[in-house]
């Protein structure tokens, strides 16, 4: 009993209240005076030879001779960017010239992932044997966690995790995705700089332990990606706040109730290179859908004579201010209902008459300005996830996907001939505006194989995830790019839209009544900015204190004391000037850190003590620079907002 109550305090109420479910085991059973020890039966068939005790021992002592290791890979910066994490990464490497390293890091690490429980005695071996701070156990099968609560002792591994500065975790699932899910948010947590080196274990074989590692195996590089980083923070909460100061809008948001359904099929529409294959299909049946544009495939429906019902855009960068600009000369824009984050930049905004809004959930003046009730959640990364987002919070529910290929069966295209990667003779854009090469190979909709890259392997994980976040909406993919789970592939000229009840135009109009509408500069409170500005002025107070601290003599120490000071994304839920300190400052010192504990554990060790003092100089350089450049504009804020009438 004190082993379930345990998996309760630890918040896992899944996996206690599917052991409770199971308290009379239909497939397996404990054997208790098998000679030599414990036992799993399946009928009659022991499952472990000659016990589970002497198996489990004689496995880790296996394991041990050549453990399986997550290495993470670092093959330097880009000189050209001007960001603080790589320019101090860049500071460290530059004093580092001719360092030899170790070819493999030190045992320590962050994480154990078990594959496999049965009955879970390779646990406490593991634990004594290997340095690892967290550990996280995948499972499918119920009963073994049942059986195990009765010959392992969890309080003890419990224990034991939290005394390493870790966590214990069990994922009970039979959805090898769910894993992969449930470990990109649980290893971007507290102990993702000491992601490297982690152990991965594997119990015993059966498809779903085989799938399951694969799965994590495709997610490593999305569970390793940047966080986000200070200069696009800082640059979102000038833009966000600046764009609520001057704009009149509507404001789409999580409706306390849902909305009333729209009942007219959404096509949505990217600029991936299967769209010149779809446009005839998308025009066949035009009048009978919503036809929502994203980012760049605007240009490529009007130059076939369709305007879109909405029109999305969610990147705050220069680009997409310069082809709005460019398309806006060839075509009237100011017609089409605007879906934005409040993030992107005016010159956006400007060529848009009607303008729908939202806050954006994890950046920073959402954190600080907005009730967490107010948030539209998994609207990104990408303009595409946005139009599916924001159109389900409208009421919209059957939705056709095209051009959202996130990949392409040829690695040398990526976006469609209309569109102005293909349009433009510039270098820049003709390169895709400086995209990843589509390397990875993976599965596509329409079958083959398609080339994709990471940052497109983020996006379809987060796809899958709003997919099956709505299971009671229908989804179709006619695009031929990667294939989505939960979304069915369809060939697009099969379509044959029927004409619905309500026209589309009147569809639109429903919508907009729906909204709120918000007047320039309610949104933006100086008290709240002037709160900001003082969580700022302790936070950065706090991480000066620490990088000049003499106490810190290794990089453990660096991670005790800085752990409370950058708080992980994930994990952050609250609304507050704190929660966006948090979210200005973690993804920048995180990959910083992320690269201090990969070199410090290979450098020899009688050259640590030069390179922690190397590491905490830059570390702490960047951290004045923050402080400067984020009080400066947060002081702008304050004089902006205080220069308009309450």
């Amino acid at each position: 009993m004190a082993n379930l109550d345990l998996l309760k305090s630890i918040g896992l109420s899944g996996p206690a209240t599917a052991v409770l479910g199971v308290a009379s085991p239909a497939l397996t059973r404990r054997s208790t005076d098998a000679p030599g020890g414990p036992n799993l039966l399946r009928g009659d068939a022991p499952l472990y030879s000659p016990d589970a005790a002497q198996a489990a021992a004689a496995q880790v002592e296996s394991y041990l001779k050549r453990p399986m290791r997550h290495l993470s890979t670092f093959t330097g910066v880009p000189e050209k960017t001007d960001l603080l994490s790589h320019s101090a990464i860049r500071t460290v490497l530059a004093e580092l010239q001719g360092q030899e390293l170790n070819s493999a890091p030190d045992p320590d690490t962050g994480y154990l992932i078990c594959f496999g429980l049965g009955l879970g005695l390779h646990l406490p071996l593991l634990q004594a044997a290997l340095p690892f701070r967290t550990l996280v156990i995948v499972e499918d099968n119920p009963e073994f966690l049942l059986h195990s609560l009765h010959v392992v002792d969890w309080t003890a591994l419990n224990e034991t995790c939290k005394a390493r500065g870790g966590r214990l975790y069990v994922i009970l699932t039979t959805e090898a995705q769910n894993v992969a899910d449930t470990l990109l948010r649980e290893m971007r947590g507290p102990e993702f700089p000491m992601i490297d080196g982690s152990y991965i274990y594997q119990h015993y074989k059966s498809p779903f332990l085989d799938k399951a590692i694969d799965a994590l195996r495709d997610a490593m590089p999305i569970i390793e990606a940047n966080d986000g980083f200070f200069e696009d923070e800082q640059l979102m909460l000038a833009q966000a706040c600046r764009t609520f100061l001057r704009n009149d809008f509507h404001l789409l948001t999580e409706a306390p109730t849902p909305r009333p359904l729209k009942p007219m099929p959404v096509f949505v529409v990217g600029s991936g290179p299967s769209l010149d294959q779809n446009i005839d299909d998308i025009r066949r049946n035009r009048e009978n859908v919503i036809l929502m544009s994203c980012g760049t495939s605007l240009r490529p429906m009007l130059e076939a004579g369709m305007v879109p019902d909405f029109h999305c855009e969610i990147e705050n960068v220069e680009d997409i201010g310069t082809i709005i600009g460019m398309l806006s000369e060839e075509h009237d824009l100011s017609g089409i209902p605007l879906i934005a984050a409040n993030t992107v930049k005016q010159s956006v905004l400007d060529k848009f008459d009607r303008k729908i809004l939202f806050w954006r959930d994890t950046v920073v003046p959402t954190r600080l300005l907005a009730r967490q009730e107010d948030t539209l959640a998994m609207t990104g990364p990408t303009v595409t996830n946005l139009a599916i987002r924001a159109a389900i919070s409208l009421g919209f529910y059957e939705f056709y996907l095209f051009g959202i290929d996130l990949g392409s069966p040829d690695p040398d295209k990526h976006h469609a001939k209309g569109s102005i990667y293909n349009a433009s003779d510039d270098e820049y854009w003709k390169s895709g505006a400086a995209m990843e090469p589509f390397v990875i190979k993976q599965p596509g909709n329409m079958g083959g194989t398609i080339y994709t890259n990471r940052p497109f392997l983020l996006t379809k994980f987060f796809f899958e995830t709003l997919f099956s976040r709505f299971p009671n909406h229908h989804f179709f993919n006619c695009s031929n790019g990667v294939r989505f789970e939960h979304a069915t592939p369809i060939v697009s000229s099969t379509l044959e839209a029927m004409p619905a009840e309500i026209p589309g135009p009147e569809i639109v109009t429903q919508c907009l009544r729906e909204l709120t509408d918000v007047k320039a500069g309610i949104l933006v409170q100086a008290d709240r900015l002037v709160e900001y500005r003082a969580a700022l002025v302790d936070r950065f107070g706090k991480l000066a204190l620490l990088c000049t601290d003499d106490a810190i003599a290794d990089f453990d120490n660096l991670l005790e004391a800085i752990r409370p000071l950058v708080a992980p994304v994930s994990y952050r839920t609250e609304f507050s000037a704190k929660s966006a300190v948090d979210t200005l400052i973690s993804g920048t010192i995180t990959t910083i850190l992320h690269f201090g504990y990969f070199m410090v554990r290979r450098i020899p060790k009688d050259d640590r003590a030069r390179f922690m003092s190397l590491f905490m100089k830059a570390l702490g350089e960047s951290v004045a620079v923050m402080e400067r450049d984020a009080l400066a504009l947060t002081d702008e804020l304050i004089e902006e907002r205080r220069a308009l009438p309450d």
